[in-house]
């Protein structure tokens, strides 16, 4: 072959060769056109993607503020729906009522109590709020759960004198959703934070009805700004208070003369136990534990012979002990002066009458006792009257007895009570007969007045009068006869007033905690309190507006019913508690009430009020009771949606719930301050 052969072939390769490597770079460069079209159409489809969900990103996120704003708009719908004299909606509050926004629905329906769920079927509906580019909606229903009780606080403690909401009587007859597990179990569960929670554990299950997950009370105030006046403090703070006191009690219907003033002066007596001595003396309103002056007797006996006759003369004084606890000193009776005792006169004159015995000794009165003590006195005549026979002139000897100012003084010497000498008609005139023994005598109507001398009177052996160690037969209380003073600390309840006379005029007349038709209701749980009450936000209390009337019963189960603090007790009965829980639920109103003394008017409709045969007793079912309630809460469970609409629909939807806490009184600028205690976003 020639070499021109060759070349030519060698040529023909070279073409080739270029050729392939031509159609394997058009094939890379057509590989990396069609890989760059596929990264561009995935970029394009990626970026459409998250142009949509950025879109839909951007929709949820306004739905969100939208259902913030749902809320924002449900406080202030209510303080549109609640003025400052409303303290209980009995109504939810919802956007508006139509079209639906199916709000009570789904999951929802777990966060609200089913004892508050029966004002939550209200279909609330939308309420349009546009913009310029687009459409949105919201809904918000708001259901009233301020009447039901705190899972997380209330019950689980031993029911004493209602001091703390531990002390609530959780029972399954009142409270069917109740099991015992709730109480025992709740210090390893820590806090359920929704009824959603108590729902989904072995708390209450799935039929919560009366319970809620959470509740503030912070201290009740009188016409919502001022605060009680607390009793639990030194007397000069008391004194240096005097004023402020004086007004409230006045305010309470304390309000006809002097009967505030002199309801403060016992109140000073009754609260200083430092002394037994009345801080304003013996002629004033004091309620003290001493011995008081009740009765007084006098009586003689004529013996002898002619030529040798001789009178004695016995004054008795009575004082009654009518306290629940012996004191630790020891009292005497003593006189300011001896009686003057006049006798008939005979033919040969009367010596001045001499005490024949030694003053009468010292006594330590038991509790609820009597005590005497005998004055003798000895006149002689060397008359010649025969005073032994019989018809005119004879066994005729007359005494009159007037009687000297009267104490009692304890072991210091110090006054502590007294009796008042004359004037006629009630201190002079005793006419005794002789020789048969026939006794005059005074009584008092109630001791603790024993100072005025228009409370005594007359009383006469014959007519069955005369009562050495019981009560005097002119007493006439619808109280009853028991009494109470503290002998210890500082005032520990204000219902402690409720010991306290108020009007000399009115005997056997205390301050009332009750209404029953005869004693009027003096309403100074509003006015006064102690500490416990005054210093703290409280949880756990029963709302006193509530509408549940389970709820407030738990306030009254197990109450003690008692004559005085501390005293031996029975206990108010389910029942009972239920009829109480009843009437107050009517004595409240439609907008509920800033009133705790209205528990005065309640406690008349349970069935024990009118077996109870004391004051105290009946006062007691309101004093054991009334501090475990209070008006002082706004709980709302609120239901919010949230839709933003575009021209396809609905963009995007949002759903939530929150807890609100609203405090039912003012501000100073006229706000009700609220705060959001529990928010959780839906899903379904």
């Amino acid at each position: 072959m020639s070499e021109n052969t060759k070349l030519s072939i060698s040529e023909r390769t070279g073409v080739t060769r270029n050729t392939r490597r031509q159609g394997i770079a058009l094939v890379t460069v057509l590989g990396m056109l069609c890989l760059l079209v596929v990264l561009a159409v995935a970029f394009a489809i990626a970026m459409r993607t998250e142009r949509i969900a950025g879109r839909s990103y951007l929709d949820s996120v306004k739905a969100r503020h939208l259902a913030h704003a749902a809320l924002t708009r449900a406080l202030d719908a209510m303080d549109a729906a609640m003025p400052n004299n409303m303290l209980y909606a009995d109504a939810p509050i919802y956007s508006t009522n139509t079209p639906s926004a199916n709000l009570y629905s789904g999951s929802a329906t777990n966060y609200i109590p089913l004892g508050a769920s029966y004002s939550a079927g209200t279909n609330a509906g939308w309420v349009v709020i546009s913009s310029l580019t687009t459409t949105s909606q919201v809904a918000y229903l708001a259901v009233n759960c301020s009447g039901l009780l705190d899972a997380n606080v209330a019950g689980g403690g031993t029911r004493n004198t209602g001091m703390s909401a531990a002390e609530l009587v959780l029972t399954n007859a009142l409270l069917t959703d109740y099991s015992a597990s709730l109480t025992n179990n709740r210090a390893s569960a820590k806090r359920f934070e929704s009824v959603a929670e108590l729902r989904q554990t072995w708390a209450l299950g799935a039929n919560s009805s009366n319970f809620v997950a959470f509740s503030r009370f912070p201290p009740f105030k009188q016409n919502f700004t001022n605060a009680l006046i607390m009793l639990d403090v030194p007397t000069n703070t008391l004194i240096a208070n005097q004023a402020n006191i004086v007004v409230a009690l006045q305010q309470c219907g304390l309000n006809t003369g002097t009967q505030a003033a002199d309801a403060f002066s016992n109140l000073l007596a009754y609260a200083d136990t430092s002394t037994d001595v009345p801080p304003g003396g013996t002629t004033n309103f004091y309620t003290k534990s001493v011995p008081m002056l009740t009765e007084v007797i006098a009586s003689n006996v004529v013996s002898g012979v002619t030529n040798n006759w001789t009178n004695l003369t016995s004054v008795i004084y009575e004082t009654w002990y009518p306290f629940p606890i012996a004191p630790a000193g020891s009292y005497q009776v003593t006189l300011a002066n001896p009686p003057a005792i006049t006798l008939t006169a005979l033919s040969a004159p009367w010596t001045a009458p001499v005490l024949v015995s030694n003053a009468p000794a010292a006594f330590t009165p038991a509790a609820y006792s009597f005590n005497t003590s005998v004055f003798t006195y000895q006149q002689t005549s060397a008359a010649t009257n025969n005073l032994a026979a019989s018809g005119p002139g004879g066994r005729q000897i007359n005494a009159t007895v007037t009687l000297p100012a009267a104490f009692v003084d304890n072991a210091s010497g110090q006054h502590v009570d007294h009796m008042p000498a004359g004037p006629p008609p009630f201190f002079s005139a005793y006419k005794i007969t002789p020789l048969t023994s026939a006794p005059r005598g005074l009584g008092v109507i109630d001791p603790r007045i024993n100072w005025r001398p228009e409370d005594w009177q007359a009383e006469s052996a014959s007519l069955g009068q005369i009562t050495l160690g019981a009560m005097n037969v002119s007493v006439a209380s619808t109280e009853g006869t028991n009494m109470f003073a503290r002998t210890t600390g500082t005032i520990a309840n204000a219902a402690e007033l409720g010991f306290l006379l108020y009007d000399a005029t009115l005997p056997w007349r205390t301050i009332s905690l009750y209404d029953d038709g005869v004693n009027p209701l003096h309403p100074v749980l509003d006015y006064f309190g102690t500490s416990t009450q005054t210093n703290s936000v409280q949880r756990g209390l029963v709302n006193i507006n509530s509408q549940n009337t389970n709820a407030l019963a738990t306030a009254f189960v197990n109450a003690p019913i008692q004559n005085y603090p501390g005293g031996p007790s029975n206990t108010v009965s389910a029942a009972d508690a239920q009829m109480i829980a009843t009437r107050l639920f009517t004595q409240t109103g439609a907008n509920g009430t800033n009133s705790l003394a209205v528990v005065g008017r309640a406690v008349t409709n349970a069935s024990v009020f009118a077996s109870l045969a004391d004051d105290g007793a009946r006062e007691s079912l309101v004093a054991n009771s009334y501090r475990l309630l209070s008006p002082r809460q706004q709980l709302f469970t609120i239901l919010l949606a949230a839709q933003v609409v575009g021209s396809g629909g609905v963009l995007a939807e949002q759903r939530a719930v929150a807890v609100v806490w609203r405090d039912p009184y003012p501000d100073t600028n006229g706000r009700h301050p609220a705060f959001v205690r529990f928010f959780k976003w839906l899903t379904e």
